[in-house]
């Protein structure tokens, strides 16, 4: 288990990295592109922490809370999101995530895995610092996002 701990860390400070150190940024590249969302799905409601995106790609880090184990935060991970521009306002995306989830076994064990996830939604700016989102996480279920311009 811990070599997948092992790459995922890699991925995470990689990905991080080059969100943050991207050479060729332009200073429309980062009008509005972060945003926090929140989700339901089977009992649970999740909270995406940060979204941020830079020209087409994004990162987003998500987290379950659940009713079901009573021990708190069940599950946290990483999204890369992909987006496609349709106008000035509005965009699709489509991401693959990687999350560890928590789960009580059958003798009230407390267990953890890790899963893969993928996500699908759009994204419309109702105003040059404002704008809403709406999508599916595999994992974090329907969501809602709510964008936020600098």
């Amino acid at each position: 288990m811990r070599p997948v701990w092992n790459r995922f860390a890699y991925w995470l400070i990689l990905s991080l990295s080059l969100v943050t150190i991207y050479p060729t940024i332009d200073a429309q590249a980062f009008q509005d592109s972060s945003w926090i969302s929140c989700g339901y799905q089977d009992n649970s409601y999740s909270l995406g922490f940060f979204g941020y995106r830079i020209q087409d790609h994004a990162v987003e880090l998500g987290a379950l809370i659940s009713d079901d184990t009573g021990y708190g935060l069940p599950g946290y991970g990483l999204d890369y999101l992909f987006f496609k521009d349709l106008s000035d306002e509005t965009a699709i995306y489509g991401g693959i995530g990687l999350y560890r989830r928590y789960y009580l076994d059958d003798t009230g064990g407390f267990k953890g895995r890790t899963e893969w996830a993928y996500s699908i939604g759009a994204q419309h700016d109702f105003f040059q610092a404002l704008g809403l989102g709406f999508g599916y996480h595999s994992i974090r279920g329907v969501n809602l996002q709510v964008k936020l311009g600098f």
